[in-house]
């Protein structure tokens, strides 16, 4: 059986479905948007609609506050992704997926990496802080190194000078990669598969149309996704994004879908609640999370904004560059370069791993305790944040 076969649904009181979602094949079920209450959790083998099975049938609580579930339970045998692990003189018609045995992990996972870091610069847009975005541009230009910059689509082209900047870095000798950021910086959850497509589309072709340049790299605004969002980015040549970390959320290539996701795992500046404004942060910050990213995940991306390098006046973001963070981000450039770290593209990372085999990523070992508990993970819930 393939997991391809696996349908997961959750049910109300009245045994009406309230949400479905097909099984990866990493036995993993993605809901978004889930109202506060209890479900009943299902999973049924799916071949036509005449011939369905119900495998495993639970009963959850979703309060909020918990972001996955793991469900185990019992399939037929004959009906096992694991069949052929089966004893063949065991004349058992089920497997008994709490007691039978662990299957050694040191074999199951290989880890990719790239030991490298790779910058994201989102939220460039029209007469915006427009000196700042520049400026952060001309640093990584000055350094040489390697920036992705999210453009939103709707709101760039009529601003001239921000414009004719990034024209000319696109076309001086300089690694600068033009990422889709949206259309109107819209919450890409909220929409269904065609308007999200359409959405990228026109961001897509603005983008080609002002800077002859289509992008390949998608940068969810509000870090804001669904599995519609996976097959809009297919049908527009989408091949890469890049949201916040959550760990319910595929890292590297998406299962089903050839499309790959590299998460944010530093960045430089955050937000300070009391005033409600972006601050930057210390280069030593910014590192000491990019040393966290690539041992657990292989490579780090950094995010940045605007407002971070810009100078606060009168309790808002001004059109002045903060200097001193330019300088925090030149010292951080330094610093990677000091640990031998390889700065690249979004849409590189993947063309610059390499398999080592035989380790698990810490990742990757929160999502599997069915290898080494011995279970058979029929459908781990995960309910996204956005």
């Amino acid at each position: 059986m393939n997991y391809n076969d696996l349908v997961a649904i959750l049910s109300n009181a009245d045994g009406n479905t309230v949400y479905q979602a097909k099984v990866n094949q990493r036995g993993e079920a993605f809901f978004s948007k889930l109202n506060v209450g209890t479900y009943d959790f299902h999973i049924i083998l799916q071949r036509g609609e005449e011939n369905e099975k119900q495998l495993v049938k639970e009963e959850i609580t979703v309060d909020g506050k918990k972001s996955s579930f793991d469900i185990f339970g019992k399939i037929d045998s004959e009906n096992s992704p694991q069949q052929n692990q089966q004893d063949a003189s065991d004349d058992s018609s089920q497997i008994d997926l709490e007691t039978s045995k662990p299957q050694p992990i040191s074999d199951s996972f290989s880890k990719h990496s790239c030991n490298c870091v790779a910058f994201r610069f989102d939220d460039i847009q029209n007469f915006w802080l427009n000196d700042v975005q520049i400026k952060v541009m001309e640093t990584f230009y000055e350094k040489e190194t390697p920036v992705t910059i999210g453009i939103i689509g709707n709101h760039f082209g009529k601003d001239e000078k921000l414009v004719n900047s990034v024209k000319n870095f696109v076309n001086a000798n300089f690694d600068l990669e033009i990422a889709n950021h949206g259309w109107e910086h819209e919450d890409f959850a909220k929409y269904n598969k065609n308007e999200q497509s359409e959405l990228l589309k026109k961001s897509n072709d603005a983008l080609t149309e002002i800077l002859g340049v289509t992008p390949t790299t998608f940068i969810p605004p509000l870090n804001s996704f669904n599995e519609d969002t996976l097959y809009a980015m297919t049908e527009n040549g989408l091949k890469y994004f890049s949201t916040e970390l959550d760990e319910s959320d595929a890292v590297y290539q998406v299962s089903g879908f050839s499309v790959y996701h590299f998460p944010e795992g530093a960045a430089t500046g955050k937000l300070n609640k009391e005033i409600s404004l972006f601050e930057g942060l210390s280069h030593e910050e910014t590192l000491s999370d990019i040393h966290t990213s690539i041992e657990n995940y292989g490579f780090a991306v950094v995010t940045l904004h605007p407002q971070e390098f810009s100078v606060i006046k009168d309790e808002t973001y001004s059109n002045m560059v903060n200097q001193h963070q330019i300088d925090e981000l030149k010292s951080l450039i330094a610093a990677i370069d000091e640990n031998s770290f390889e700065v690249v593209l979004l849409s590189e990372i993947d063309k610059k791993s390499i398999v080592i085999a035989n380790e698990i990523p810490s990742w990757v070992k929160n999502n599997a305790q069915w290898w080494g508990g011995g279970r058979q993970n029929l459908g781990s819930r995960f309910f996204k944040r956005n």
